[in-house]
């Protein structure tokens, strides 16, 4: 069943951020096959961010197989150079700097 498997990826990823100490974990809720993104949802992205103000984020890699892992990835690199600066004045002015960003493979 469909939401077994949210459940199920849900708590893979709680798993995973309890394993590297993760302090903050959020789920979005976009749905499974999704071929882009608008911008609320880019929005909604950069509010977390300037929010959690992170130091290191880890996403999949730019060349992941799965095109909803690419997407998201796309999703996030591009909120993480919108929420560096004031180019989106309807989220905080809150300006964000990780220090690393981690691409992993799945």
């Amino acid at each position: 069943k469909k939401n077994d498997l949210i459940k199920i990826r849900e708590q893979e990823a709680r798993d995973a951020a309890k394993a590297l100490n993760c302090k903050s974990i959020h789920f979005f809720g976009y749905p499974d096959g999704i071929t882009g993104f608008d911008k609320p949802m880019k929005i909604a992205v950069i509010e977390y961010l300037k929010k959690i103000n992170p130091d290191i984020i880890f996403l999949h890699a730019e060349d992941d197989q799965n095109s909803d892992h690419r997407i998201c990835t796309k999703l996030i690199l591009d909120a993480i150079g919108a929420a560096k600066g004031p180019w989106y004045p309807e989220t905080s002015a809150i300006h964000i700097n990780p220090k690393l960003i981690i691409g992993y493979e799945v």
